[in-house]
């Protein structure tokens, strides 16, 4: 399988960054995607990926360009285990024309601004 794979919505969750060798950092992130279904996509971003993720902060909405990954392994009683991925590598907000914001609300009558 080649190619890459996008998701818009909006940042749910940004967890810590996690070191788990001298040669792999990962940062989780979740995307709510609204809807009849809605959804929350964790992917991650890994070593310098993870730079991706500055300037991002929860509620933005966001664009993020993946890659599905899947890997084998296998566990002490000799049966195989089996690991899916969501690999980030671009997050970029989303535009205006990539996702429908409700209108902001009408002040109300009488209300006198600051």
């Amino acid at each position: 399988m080649s190619g890459s794979y996008s998701v818009e919505g909006e940042v749910y969750v940004i967890r810590p960054a996690k070191t788990i060798s001298d040669k792999f950092s990962l940062q989780e992130f979740v995307i709510y995607v609204p809807g009849d279904y809605p959804q929350y996509i964790m992917l991650q971003c890994v070593n310098k990926k993870m730079e991706e993720l500055r300037g991002v902060s929860v509620g933005m909405q966001v664009n993020a360009r993946f890659n599905l990954r899947g890997r084998e392994k296998e566990g002490p009683d000799g049966e195989s285990r089996f690991w899916n991925s969501l690999d980030c590598w671009k997050i970029e907000p989303a535009t205006d024309s990539d996702y429908e914001r409700p209108p902001a609300p009408a002040p109300a009558s009488g209300d006198a601004p600051f």
